[in-house]
C-alpha cells in the first residue's frame, strides 16, 4: 500500500496545483496500488497527462514505463537527454524523443505490455520482460556492435597502414560510435594488432593520429600589395603525417587583415589547402593568416551522436601561422611639359600615403593637360582641362580615366594662366591624389 499512497500524494499536490479535480483512486488496478514484484521479470509503470493526440501521450507513458524499468536494470534509457536540442552554432539539431524511441526500442525488443489504465487525466501502462530474455537479447546485441565496431577498427588501421589518414580518423571514430551503448563497458576484441579494448584504443589512435599531424607553408615570405586580392596567387599550406601528404582534411582559416569570404578549404590530392586574402586599405604592414584541422568538421560528418563528438574534442588542434607582409603598391608617373611643379605636389601627397615612385611600378600614372587663352570683351579667360589616367600594370581591367577643367579670367591672358593653374595645384594637394588612392588602393 505504500506505493499507492505515494500515487496518491503526488496525485493530490499535482491536482493542487493545477486546479484539476482530484482523482478516486480506489478504481485504480492493483498494480498501481501495490507495485508488482516478480523475481523473474523486470517491471515498469509509466504514465503521462492525456494532452494532445492520443497515440503520443500513449507512446510517452509507454517510454516513461521503460525508463522506470531500467531503474532496475542499471540501463540509462534516458542517456542521450544531453542531446535535446542543439550542438553549437553550425545549427545542428537532434529530436530528443526520436532518439529516446530509438535506444527504447535497441535495449527492450520482447518488452510485453501487461495492462493499461486510463483514469480521465492521465493515462498508465504496465510492462515487463523476462530477465532470462533480456541478459540473451543484451549480449546478442552487444555481440553484434562489437562485430561492427571491429570492422570499422580493423579500416582504420589498414587506412593509416596505407596513408589514408583522413580516412583512418573516420573510421576510429565510427568506431567509437558503433559501441556508443556499451562505453562503460568491457568492448574488448581480438585485432589484427592484438586483443584491444576497442573504445579506448580507438579514442588513443584518434588522438595520436592528430597530434602527429603537421601544416607547413608552401612559402615562408609572403608578400601582398595593399588593396590587392590574392586571387592570381593563391596562399597554400601542405598537410602532412610522417612526411606524407595528408588529402580531403577539412581546414579552417582565421585572418587578422579582415573578413575572408570563404574561411574552409579541404586538402586537395597532393595535401594542399588555399586560401585568397583581401587585403584592404587599412591593412598592417603585417597580418596573421592561422589555418588549422577543422577537427569538428571531420567528426561531424563521421557521426551524428553528439555525445560521441563532444568526447573527441580536442582543446589544442594541429595548426599554423602565417605573417602576410603588407606592402604598398608603386607608381611611375607621365606627364607633360608644364606640369613639373604641380605633379611634385601630387607626389608629396601620394608617397604621405605609402605610395613611392619605382621604374619597375604596379602602376602608371599619365598626365595630360590641354588648354586654351580665349580673348573676351573684358579681358581673358584661361581653360585647361587636365586628363589623369591610373593603368594597373598586372591587370588591364583595372584602368580608369579622370578629366577636371580649371579655369582663370583676367584682363591679362598670362595672370588668367596663373589663376587656372593654381587652381590646378590647389586639386594636385588634395582631390586628385585621393581619386588616386582610391583606384589603386580599391
Amino acid at each position: 500500500m505504500r506505493y499507492l499512497a505515494s500515487l496518491i500524494l503526488i496525485l493530490s499536490l499535482f491536482s493542487c496545483k493545477t486546479g484539476e479535480q482530484i482523482v478516486d483512486t480506489s478504481k485504480f488496478p492493483q498494480w498501481l496500488q501495490e507495485r508488482p514484484n516478480d523475481s523473474d521479470y523486470y517491471i515498469g509503470i509509466g504514465s503521462a497527462r492525456k494532452i494532445g493526440n492520443p497515440a503520443e501521450y500513449m507512446e510517452a507513458a509507454r517510454i516513461n514505463a521503460l525508463g522506470d524499468m531500467s531503474k532496475a536494470i542499471s540501463v540509462n534509457v534516458n542517456a542521450q537527454t544531453s542531446n535535446v536540442t542543439s550542438e553549437d552554432e553550425r545549427g545542428f539539431r537532434e529530436n530528443f524523443m526520436a532518439d529516446i524511441k530509438t535506444k527504447s526500442a535497441e535495449i527492450f525488443q520482447d518488452v510485453k505490455v501487461n495492462d493499461q489504465f486510463d483514469d480521465g487525466q492521465r493515462y498508465y501502462v504496465y510492462c515487463s520482460i523476462s530477465k532470462v530474455e533480456f541478459m540473451r537479447q543484451k549480449e546478442e546485441r552487444k555481440a553484434k556492435a562489437i562485430a561492427k565496431g571491429l570492422s570499422f577498427f580493423e579500416q582504420a588501421v589498414q587506412q593509416e597502414q596505407e596513408g589514408h589518414i583522413t580516412n583512418a580518423l573516420s573510421f576510429y571514430v565510427k568506431t567509437v560510435d558503433a559501441l556508443v551503448f556499451y562505453a562503460n563497458e568491457s568492448t574488448k576484441a581480438n585485432t589484427s594488432k592484438g586483443e584491444y579494448d576497442l573504445i579506448s584504443e580507438s579514442r588513443n589512435s584518434f588522438i595520436r593520429i592528430v597530434n602527429e599531424i603537421k601544416i607547413r607553408p608552401e612559402s615562408d615570405d609572403i608578400r601582398l600589395k595593399r588593396g590587392s586580392q590574392s586571387k592570381n596567387r593563391k596562399i597554400k599550406f601542405d598537410i602532412l603525417y610522417n612526411s606524407g601528404s595528408v588529402k580531403n582534411l577539412p581546414a579552417k582559416f582565421k585572418y587578422t587583415g579582415g573578413y575572408l569570404p570563404q574561411n574552409t578549404d579541404i586538402s586537395d590530392l597532393e595535401g594542399q589547402v588555399e586560401i585568397s586574402v583581401r587585403v584592404s586599405k587599412r591593412a598592417k604592414s603585417v597580418e596573421n593568416l592561422e589555418v588549422k584541422f577543422d577537427l569538428e568538421a571531420l567528426v561531424r560528418k563521421a557521426t551524428t551522436n553528439m555525445k560521441i563528438r563532444r568526447s573527441f574534442h580536442m582543446p589544442e588542434v594541429p595548426k599554423y601561422t602565417q605573417e602576410i607582409h603588407i606592402e604598398s603598391p608603386t607608381v611611375k608617373y607621365t606627364f607633360t611639359d608644364g606640369l613639373d611643379n604641380s605633379v611634385a605636389l601630387m607626389k608629396e601627397v601620394l608617397e604621405d600615403n605609402g605610395i613611392e615612385e619605382s621604374s619597375n611600378a604596379d602602376f602608371k600614372v599619365s598626365l595630360d593637360i590641354k588648354g586654351k587663352v580665349v580673348k573676351k570683351s573684358f579681358g581673358c579667360v584661361a581653360k585647361y582641362t587636365l586628363y589623369v589616367n591610373v593603368k594597373s600594370r598586372k591587370d588591364r581591367n583595372r584602368q580608369r580615366e579622370f578629366k577636371y577643367i580649371f579655369e582663370g579670367e583676367n584682363k591679362n591672358g598670362p595672370k588668367a594662366f596663373k589663376i587656372a593653374m593654381r587652381k590646378l595645384d590647389n586639386y594636385m594637394k588634395g582631390v586628385i591624389p585621393r581619386a588616386i588612392l582610391r583606384n589603386i588602393l580599391q
